[in-house]
């Protein structure tokens, strides 16, 4: 059923030394939470928690904002991490896959609006 578990991929299973049973062992979990935008992307989301509790106590507390400065604060966070992401690829995070603006990417943008078109229709 599953032919690539225990012949040498990332997850085999190997026999549990506290119990009978047999556990999965994840071989190469330790290089992935290693990797560079793995690390990245909690860095930016630590920052944006940070700026978003800090936002959010001054705009409700502070200022008596109530609901609307929990909006616009939860807003203001997302925007923090979008924009975080967004300069991490463009100024030289991601040398190899970012390339800069092209025309290749509105290559398939008349199939999509077509999709996009027929699926509001049916809704």
């Amino acid at each position: 059923m599953f032919p690539s578990v225990g012949r040498g991929s990332c997850c085999s299973f190997a026999p549990s030394s506290s119990s009978p049973r047999r556990s999965c062992s994840l071989r190469g979990s330790r290089r992935t939470w290693r990797s560079k935008p793995n690390s990245v992307i909690a860095y930016v989301s630590v920052v944006a928690l940070v700026i978003h509790a800090l936002v959010t106590w001054v705009c409700v507390s502070k200022l008596q904002f109530e609901l609307i400065g929990t909006m616009l604060t939860l807003d203001f966070s997302w925007w923090v991490s979008v924009l975080s992401l967004f300069g991490y690829v463009t100024c030289g995070g991601c040398p190899d896959t970012w390339k800069g603006f092209s025309m290749e990417a509105f290559i398939g943008l008349w199939e999509f609006l077509r999709l996009f078109a027929a699926s509001g229709v049916m809704l």
